[in-house]
């Protein structure tokens, strides 16, 4: 039913997709992800 690494393949393109804008998701180990504002 699906591969486990499903979300994180899907979180690599975003990633990949969003170029200098990929910093703003925030990998929380054990957790999943969140987006986060980074400080200018």
């Amino acid at each position: 039913f699906g591969d486990d690494r499903t979300l994180d393949t899907h979180i690599k393109l975003l990633r990949k997709n969003l170029g200098d804008y990929a910093k703003y998701i925030i990998t929380l180990r054990g957790v999943g992800y969140r987006f986060e504002k980074v400080s200018a």
